[in-house]
């Protein structure tokens, strides 16, 4: 009986060792995880902000041809995304990258604003010349935006 117990004994401690191991490796693949989440969440935020830059740049592109009407859709395009990309990757981007892409798209709001009062009638050379100045300012900060974002992406930096 008393070999019975010296057994039992030394299986409850290996038991208690192995729960312990087991515990252990659960909690590193759990880090694991959460670390390839957000790396992918991370290079998400990093497409995503190539395609908003390239849809500014033909913004500008249609700005400076005078093609108001496609202007127009991609301005709205781009004020939706910028509405929602601070909000929804907030803990992946830093405050004032969050502040550049809510001041981007408040420059976008306006030119949208300016090409729908001149709907009736053209907007004149310099009116124009100053949409495509702001609209190259957007597009200068974006890809500000862009790279600190590829920046942490390549530095493996999730927050």
């Amino acid at each position: 009986m008393e070999t019975f117990n010296i057994v039992a004994g030394v299986a409850s401690i290996l038991g208690l060792f192995v729960s312990f191991l087991a515990f252990f490796q659960a909690r590193k693949a759990s880090v694991a995880a959460t670390a390839a989440r957000d790396a992918v969440i991370m290079r998400t935020l990093a497409d995503e902000l190539e395609l908003v830059c390239a849809r500014a740049e033909q913004l500008a592109d249609f700005l400076s041809h005078q093609r108001f009407d496609e202007a127009t859709l991609r301005v709205a395009e781009l004020v939706s995304g910028l509405s929602e990309m601070p909000r929804r990757r907030s803990p992946y981007l830093d405050e004032g990258d969050r502040n550049s892409l809510l001041t981007s798209r408040e420059q976008l709001q306006s030119i949208g604003d300016t090409i729908q009062e001149h709907r009736a009638n053209p907007i004149d050379p310099s009116g124009r010349n100053r949409l495509i100045r702001v609209a190259g300012r957007v597009v200068a900060s974006l890809r500000e935006v862009s790279g600190a974002v590829k920046s942490k992406l390549e530095a493996g930096v999730a927050k």
